[in-house]
């Protein structure tokens, strides 16, 4: 994985990144692959770690009178965590799901905040990605609302998710 060319193409969404700054950031990366299936967080675990995708995807959910709802799913060069979690240092509500074998780039918060200590740079594209999360969810939100299911699937056909690989891989 060639995690200097994946930042560049992921700096084009969010904000350009120093030489130092992406040298330190990848030097602080994990790259693992995880089978399909893997829970990388469960609910009620503390999530203490970001994630990239470099390959893959991941579905986020929660479980409200045994039946599970999904929140979020994340694929190829997005970040994901259980934000809540994360950023609150609380016990998650979520469970983050891989699925199907999935190579992530894994952080943990405490180097996440030294970088940016550091690196002014990476506070304010650590900013950018958290907004984009934020709207993101916020639309999400509002399609539950205002949208029936069909219409909600039809969006995620338009938006060129890989539905088909979900969908096989969810029965």
């Amino acid at each position: 994985m060639d995690l200097e060319t994946t930042f560049k193409t992921i700096q084009k969404t969010y904000s350009t990144l120093s030489d130092a700054c992406l040298k330190d950031l990848i030097d602080h990366l994990s790259i693992q692959t995880y089978n399909k299936n893997t829970e990388l967080v469960r609910q009620g675990q503390y999530a203490t770690t970001a994630y990239l995708i470099l390959s893959g995807s991941a579905r986020i959910y929660y479980l409200k009178e045994d039946k599970d709802v999904t929140d979020w799913f994340a694929f190829e060069n997005e970040f994901f965590t259980s934000i809540v979690s994360f950023f609150s240092n609380q016990p998650s509500s979520h469970f983050i799901h891989l699925l199907e074998e999935t190579t992530v780039a894994e952080i943990s918060k405490i180097h996440i905040d030294e970088l940016c200590k550091k690196h002014q740079d990476l506070d304010t594209f650590l900013r950018h990605v958290v907004t984009d999360t934020m709207l993101r969810q916020q639309r999400r939100l509002a399609s539950i609302l205002f949208y029936s299911a069909e219409e909600r699937y039809e969006q995620l056909n338009h938006l060129n998710f890989r539905w088909s690989v979900i969908h096989s891989n969810y029965k």
